[in-house]
């Protein structure tokens, strides 16, 4: 649950946080291009870097994984471009063991999908929705697998971690009990938050049209309201956004 807990608030803090720069850049004259596009409901390593934190993806893409050959010279080079791309995008976060480990996950993540979509172009698919279920699933769970080691505070940590999962994780009735009912608003809004990665699109156009099609009046009733919300957030300790360490 901890693994799933910060999976959702890196997701929450950072793609706030691009918003925001977003917005203030809005203000000033110049706009930016999105930074997150529901990155939990890709159905492959490779589509969750198409939507996560999109403007590194970028900068790895232009100035690393192409000047290195990109996808020419054959596929052996091209797995070695990518998988050395993800150790260098690991290595910027950082100088860690953690942080190469980190990216080389995704690097062996992406080589893995390559040679899943070269060998799944002449298969035929008789429930396509299981199987596009099962690739979310698949790939949400690698995402928030590889968190493990950039969240911990050390690559051992990391390792000992797992190692408690993998050997300590056994739930009984009232371990589960005691821990729903202690940590029930924090497992409702993990569930709304991923939930929401699917409906996100309608939300926004819904809004959207609804906000176009609002008098004046409740515009300002509602920016007042979120303003007072803001005011009453301001109280609360200091917390950086995550990315802010790096």
């Amino acid at each position: 649950m901890a693994s799933y807990g910060y999976t959702i608030q890196i997701y929450c803090d950072f793609s706030a946080y691009s918003d925001i720069a977003i917005a203030l850049a809005l203000l000033l004259g110049y706009q930016l291009p999105s930074n997150f596009n529901n990155p939990y409901t890709a159905k492959s390593i490779t589509l969750f870097w198409n939507k996560w934190h999109q403007s590194l993806s970028r900068w790895l893409k232009d100035y690393v994984y192409i000047p290195m050959g990109g996808n020419r010279n054959g596929k052996i080079k091209q797995f070695f471009n990518l998988f050395v791309t993800m150790l260098i995008g690991g290595l910027w976060h950082g100088a860690s063991l953690k942080f190469i480990f980190w990216g080389g996950i995704h690097g062996i993540g992406l080589i893995v999908d390559k040679i899943y979509q070269k060998w799944s172009v002449d298969w035929k698919f008789k429930n396509y929705a299981l199987i596009k279920f099962t690739s979310i699933v698949l790939t949400f769970h690698l995402v928030s697998f590889a968190w493990i080691f950039f969240r911990a505070n050390s690559f051992q940590d990391a390792l000992l971690l797992i190692y408690q999962i993998k050997n300590h994780f056994i739930p009984s009735t009232q371990f589960l009990t005691a821990f729903l009912f202690n940590y029930n608003w924090v497992i409702f809004w993990i569930i709304t938050v991923f939930i929401g990665q699917f409906l996100f699109d309608y939300i926004h156009t819904f809004s959207t049209k609804i906000l176009q099609k609002s008098p004046w009046w409740l515009l300002t009733i509602l920016t007042s309201i979120i303003i007072f919300i803001l005011f009453q957030f301001s109280a609360l300790p200091n917390q950086p956004f995550i990315y802010f360490y790096f």
